[in-house]
């Protein structure tokens, strides 16, 4: 696929828009922390991770993750600009951001 791909409509009909927070929230199979799950190509993925693949026209790189500037695990809000409550980030950033916000449980290693 490359950049610019159409997104399906199996996907967009699950997409509700929360006008408050400017989430784009999923409304369909969920993992138990809340992360909005869909099948593509016969494989579970997250719907974050296809929207990426279809947007950008790559998956993420397996060293990555797509971090939540809203918090808000069900949210599929990625586009290609600075509007995005999603980006490409390392699991170190994700782990600092989740302790600033006072998200995390037990101990925490990352370096400062």
């Amino acid at each position: 696929m490359s950049v610019g791909c159409p997104i399906p409509d199996r996907i967009l009909r699950r997409l509700i828009f929360e006008p408050n927070t400017g989430c784009l929230l999923w409304d369909g199979w969920c993992s138990e922390k809340g992360y909005a799950l869909t099948k593509w190509q016969g494989k579970k993925t997250r719907v974050t991770r296809l929207l990426f693949k279809l947007l950008t026209g790559r998956w993420p790189r397996r060293d990555r993750e797509l971090l939540h500037k809203c918090d808000t695990p069900a949210c599929c809000n990625f586009s290609c600009d600075a509007a995005t409550h999603l980006r490409e980030g390392t699991r170190r950033q994700n782990a600092r951001e989740r302790h600033q916000r006072g998200r995390t449980r037990g101990c925490v290693r990352y370096a400062a």
